[in-house]
């Protein structure tokens, strides 16, 4: 696709959707997204009203693209996550019975063996 002239516009359009509180602006900050002197809210303000009043290019369409597949595959990992860390007592304790069962399982079965097997 040929570059356009709305790259920077488009840049700040897509960092803007990012930003929808102060806490969203220091974590774009200590990740080395958003540099500024201005705090957390001028910050803020400042990309929501420049996201309003500029033209967006090619760059943006490519921008909030590669977003939006960026969260559909981190949305299948942090719901996994999320399952694990919620039920991680409950799937502990089920392993821990399960492991028990075995044991008694194998218990079982070498009491029950043919002494003759027992001794091969």
């Amino acid at each position: 696709m040929e570059a356009d002239n709305f790259a920077v516009s488009s840049y700040v359009s897509v960092v803007a959707l990012l930003m929808n509180r102060e806490e969203d602006v220091q974590e774009l900050h200590t990740k080395g997204i958003v540099h500024s002197a201005f705090s957390n809210e001028e910050t803020l303000t400042l990309f929501k009203w420049a996201a309003r009043h500029m033209r967006v290019g090619h760059s943006y369409y490519q921008g909030f693209e590669r977003l939006n597949e960026y969260r559909n595959q981190r949305y299948v990992w942090i719901a996994i996550h999320r399952f694990f860390y919620n039920n991680f007592k409950t799937i502990a304790a089920i392993l821990s019975v399960a492991g028990v069962l075995a044991g008694l399982f194998r218990a079982i079965l070498s009491v029950k063996q043919p002494q003759h097997l027992r001794q091969a």
